[in-house]
């Protein structure tokens, strides 16, 4: 079949042949025959409706095929009611492998399909399948993601995600939730299930990350702290676990009006005044002796700038506290405020570490290796994607180094993760670029997690946040700085005047592309010629000669060339036998500047591998528009035509 359409696709026994077998369906092979003639737009509506109307069969048996075909209308993008309406019940398989299928393509496709998050009969089928599958994580996770970006009935999407927050168990899914019902505004809901799980969890170690996501909430949203509803259940908390008093001290001895608030619900609703006495006493403890410390320290000229004096002495706590970086535990961490500050994304806090140009990330770094504490591990690469995408000037290589020199997958697996909150334009060409040599490495060493982890994980986000250019421009070349707002602003536009302008930077980046693509670096050696400069225009003989030269072309033995019929001999006897082949590329650096048309003509006459940048009539030479929309593939393109397939 696929011989027939090669040899003519318009042939006469196809248009006889095609139905017949789509109708005959002999031994399944109709399935097969359509997907090959989807490819050919003559038959291609015959080989839909086929294919649609075999999704109609309910019988379980067909479930599979019934995917199978599903996933061919996907891949042809035939995305119409029917095709989603048999992918969303999937999600009522039997066939746990089928129902796993099913959540994942609904997964990707709800990132670029509009229809489908705005369909209700998805929205109703995904929370049914949470509803159901409350135990299932491996499910459930995607199943949210999908939910989280509908953009219809807000209010029942809601309703289903604090409904699931209060029966979950699983951190990861717990997180997700959280950030989800943050955006949206419920604050509540999750102070109520951080003290829900303190209260139930087992595990200290998970006890104590909870706590401390609790009290990090307080520094962001104090008002809601002072309401006696949350004030009586934290209250009830430490009674039960009364080692997390500190809990209650960190959390009411941020403003003496959330003291105030505390001590008056506390005597209202607790039956033990003795226990309402003691923590006040520690909190009015903790204030005064901060207070008077702190201000008794100060020098007169300081007075002014007490809380910068306060985050300074917090900040040279906390480096003391990171210096030990095998020793150092969570609960220590987290009782420096400086610390919750870089947590919730404080500016200031973020703008002291980059005062000290990264050294205190380097030690975050080297914790996060070393430490064997895994909560206070997770939290550290928290800090360090708060410090990315908040500071303008990017950590991504340093993270990227983290991500693949890890020894443990899991921590891998949340660092990519939190790796994908990123969604700067210029930080993500920077991640593209440093973890793309990865992937290759990953399969070399047969390591499938890393590969995962880099190429589906990390890349994948990347590339559905950036366009085809961009992401290319990323995997050529690395950015030439760190600073996020310089490198927004260095961007190859498709104008003339934008061209000529980047064009300098475009070369730059042509040549690192061809450093980059290994068939192309050991065949051919780049010369690029900037014409900008010629004198005299009509005969720049030894300005080329010296650019050649300059590039690593071997000298010419009888001197410098100073006409163009020597230059152009040097080209062919003395450039002829050397390992790789030359190739010359001329442009102009400068928008008022044009090749002359006598250099034209002469340079018409040399022969071989040559390009040329201009609008302008050259014959025998490779002519590109300085205007081509995309000036690097375009030349690449040329020379793996010209010298790989020659």
């Amino acid at each position: 079949m696929e011989v027939l359409f090669k040899i003519n696709p318009e042939h006469e026994c196809l248009k006889v042949l095609i139905p017949k077998l789509l109708k005959d369906d002999n031994e399944g092979r109709a399935i097969e025959v359509a997907k090959i003639a989807l490819k050919h737009d003559n038959f291609k509506q015959v080989a839909v409706d086929f294919l649609v109307n075999a999704l109609s069969n309910e019988d379980e048996q067909y479930e599979r095929q019934n995917f199978d075909v599903v996933k061919i209308l996907m891949d042809s993008k035939i995305l119409d009611k029917v095709v989603i309406g048999k992918l969303t019940s999937f999600l009522n398989s039997q066939d746990s492998m089928i129902q796993s299928l099913g959540i994942s393509h609904l997964d990707k496709l709800s990132l670029n399909h509009n229809a489908l998050v705005n369909n209700q009969e998805v929205l109703d089928a995904l929370i049914n399948f949470i509803n159901k599958n409350r135990d299932n994580q491996i499910s459930i996770i995607p199943a949210v993601s999908i939910i989280k970006r509908f953009d219809i009935d807000i209010s029942k999407v809601n309703k289903a995600m604090i409904d699931l927050l209060y029966t979950s168990q699983y951190p990861v899914l717990i997180m997700s939730l959280f950030d989800y019902l943050e955006a949206q505004g419920f604050i509540g809901e999750i102070i109520n299930k951080l003290i829900q799980l303190i209260a139930n969890e087992e595990d200290t170690y998970e006890s104590i990350a909870y706590a401390q996501m609790l009290v990090m909430r307080s520094l962001s949203y104090p008002k809601i702290f002072e309401k006696p509803s949350i004030i009586k259940k934290l209250i009830c908390l430490v009674e039960v676990k009364i080692d997390f008093y500190y809990v209650l001290i960190q959390i009411f001895s941020q403003t003496t009006t959330m003291y105030e608030r505390f001590k008056k619900v506390g005597y209202q609703s607790s039956k033990d005044k003795t226990f309402i006495d003691y923590i006040s006493l520690l909190i009015e403890n903790y204030l005064n002796k901060n207070i008077s410390e702190e201000l008794n320290s100060t020098t007169s000229n300081d007075t002014d700038n007490i809380e910068d004096y306060f985050m300074e002495k917090q900040y040279v706590e906390f480096v003391s506290l990171i210096s030990d970086a095998e020793k150092l535990n969570f609960t220590n961490l987290m009782q420096n405020h400086f610390t919750g500050k870089l947590y919730i994304g404080d500016e200031i806090a973020i703008a002291k570490i980059k005062q000290t140009n990264f050294e205190v990330i380097d030690k975050i770094i080297e914790m996060i290796k070393t430490n064997k504490d895994h909560i206070l591990r997770h939290f550290c690469i928290q800090i360090l994607l708060k410090i990315e995408t908040l500071s303008k000037q990017s950590i991504v290589d340093k993270l990227v180094s983290l991500t693949v020199n890890l020894k443990d997958s899991q921590l891998q697996w949340f660092l990519a993760a939190e790796l994908k909150q990123i969604t700067h334009k210029a930080q993500l060409q920077r991640l593209v670029f440093g973890l793309k040599d990865y992937v290759e490495d990953a399969v070399t060493k047969l390591d499938k997690d890393l590969y995962i982890i880099i190429a589906y994980s990390v890349l994948w986000h990347c590339a559905n946040h950036l366009s085809y250019t961009e992401f290319y421009d990323a995997c050529c070349v690395q950015p030439s700085c760190t600073d996020l707002e310089t490198l927004e602003n260095i961007s190859i536009a498709n104008s003339s005047t934008a061209q000529y302008l980047n064009i300098v930077e475009q070369f730059s980046v042509l040549q690192s592309a061809v450093s980059h693509k290994e068939e192309l670096n050991q065949a051919v050696q780049l010369i690029c010629i900037d014409g900008s400069e010629f004198n005299p225009p009509d005969n720049p003989a030894t300005d080329i000669y010296i650019q050649m030269v300059e590039q690593g072309c071997p000298e010419r033995q009888e001197g410098t060339p100073t006409t163009m019929p020597l230059l152009k001999a040097y080209w062919r006897l003395n450039l002829r036998n050397l390992e790789k082949r030359v190739a010359l590329v001329f442009y102009n650096s400068k928008i008022d500047r044009e090749f002359s048309e006598p250099f034209l003509t002469a340079l018409s006459a040399f022969g071989g591998t040559i390009a040329i940048i201009t609008d302008r009539p050259c014959d025998n030479v490779k002519r590109i528009s300085p205007n081509h929309p995309n000036l690097i593939d375009a030349v690449l393109k040329w020379l793996h035509r010209s010298i790989l397939e020659a």
